[in-house]
């Protein structure tokens, strides 16, 4: 048990390592921002999931809310950042519970998980402008089709994790922003643009991770059949 733990924290840092990296392919700023911006962790944050589980996901995102905390900041850019990587962790669960396959038989994890875009379509809806908007909640029942329809297509479950995080994030900024409704339905298009990009960055991110671990796995073996023939 202790080593199942040490073992997935350890994968939470490595791929928070990769995040961190790829953090610095920047996109384009939130519409509305001036400080938040599209980058290539939103590609990479969520897979800690996929591979280490809970676990891998919630000591990735410690150590990265950790880091941004300062004494200058403890008391706004600490919120910001707990704030920014909520989506990213809710994206995370999803490919814990559902895209890794653990709890593939599980119904009861796989309502749940369908009850979070169901919940964001609601929560978005009851604010003033966002219910002058309602069509922009239509992309999250990709998410709720994705967690009840028992499948094991990798490119779906990426569409769902990605527009999970996009559910979870529009919901705290309809809340905490002020946008017009006009401009909300007019990134309609624009978003299914930037998640298909996410979704097939997640799906490529998983080839060349799962390659890497391949050849890890073989070079290890190698090294381990040459001590062993030095040693005997």
């Amino acid at each position: 048990m202790r080593g199942t733990i040490i073992r997935d924290c350890g994968t939470g840092i490595v791929i928070g390592a990769l995040t961190w990296c790829v953090g610095f392919i920047r996109g384009s700023f939130i519409v509305g921002s001036k400080m938040a911006f599209f980058s290539g962790a939103s590609m990479i944050a969520p897979l800690a999931g996929a591979y280490g589980g809970i676990t891998a996901l919630l000591s990735m995102h410690i150590i990265r809310v950790s880091l941004m905390c300062t004494p200058d900041s403890l008391l706004s850019w600490s919120h910001i950042a707990l704030a920014y990587h909520i989506p990213t962790v809710c994206a995370g669960v999803y490919w814990a519970w559902i895209g890794s396959g653990k709890y593939y038989t599980w119904w009861s994890v796989r309502i749940g998980m369908a009850l979070l875009p169901l919940c964001c379509m609601m929560l978005f809806s009851c604010d003033p402008i966002g219910s002058q908007a309602w069509q922009y909640t239509l992309f999250w029942l990709i998410p709720a089709a994705s967690a009840l329809i028992p499948h094991k297509h990798l490119l779906f479950h990426a569409y769902a994790s990605t527009f999970i995080a996009h559910a979870v994030g529009s919901v705290l900024w309809v809340w905490t922003h002020t946008m017009p409704p006009t401009l909300w339905l007019g990134l309609i298009p624009v978003v299914m643009i930037e998640r298909t990009a996410i979704a097939l960055g997640m799906v490529c991110s998983m080839v060349c991770i799962e390659r890497g671990i391949c050849y890890l796995s073989r070079i290890y073996a190698f090294s381990h059949y040459i001590v062993s023939s030095l040693a005997s």
